[in-house]
């Protein structure tokens, strides 16, 4: 178990090296990766203590990372609104009648 603990530490802390210029890619494959190890340690009887020791570092950059992909989650939920609102606006300009269709007006 220690060879992928050490991979995942790695690979965590090169993420957070390059923080601002990671992806939601990125964090999708660290994501996967955790979960592969979490599984691991979870079907393993026993814990060495350089293990214990390599999870306590990894959750230091837990709330670094979450901090991110909060950031990464709120550029694309206002990538969406802006989207939505130029749609809006594009609706207004366009016909919403029907060409075929005539509207006569009287002098009074």
């Amino acid at each position: 178990m220690s060879v992928q603990l050490k991979e995942l530490y790695k690979a965590t802390s090169e993420l957070v090296t390059q923080l601002h210029e990671a992806n939601q890619e990125q964090f999708e494959r660290l994501l996967a990766m955790r979960e592969e190890v979490i599984e691991g340690l979870r079907t393993s009887e026993a814990i060495s203590a350089e293990d214990k020791r390599l999870i306590g570092e990894l959750s230091t950059f837990d709330e670094v990372i979450r901090e991110r992909m909060s950031d990464i989650k709120e550029e694309a939920r206002e990538g969406i609104q802006r989207l939505n609102q130029s749609k809006m606006q594009k609706n207004g300009y366009e016909q919403s009648y029907s060409a075929g269709s005539y509207f006569i007006d009287k002098k009074k």
